[in-house]
């Protein structure tokens, strides 16, 4: 993890540019943790799999939509 945390981050920081983001991401991790608190871990590793591959799905869309904004200039 803390080879790829630089990129983890960027990749972060990407997503939270939109604001309408930004909201939805702090739900998911404040539901997280409180499925935690709760003792609820399988339902805690639920949402942490379906928040990583949103969130893996969210990165690779700013990235194709960069790179075809890169070929059009």
């Amino acid at each position: 993890m803390r080879m790829n945390w630089h990129h983890i981050r960027r990749s972060m920081a990407e997503i939270l540019r939109d604001p309408a983001a930004i909201s939805s991401v702090w739900a998911q991790h404040f539901d997280i943790v409180e499925d935690l608190f709760a003792g609820e871990i399988e339902s805690a590793a639920s949402k942490m799999e379906n928040h990583i591959r949103q969130s893996y799905d969210a990165v690779i869309r700013v990235i194709e939509t960069s790179e075809t904004d890169r070929i059009k200039v």
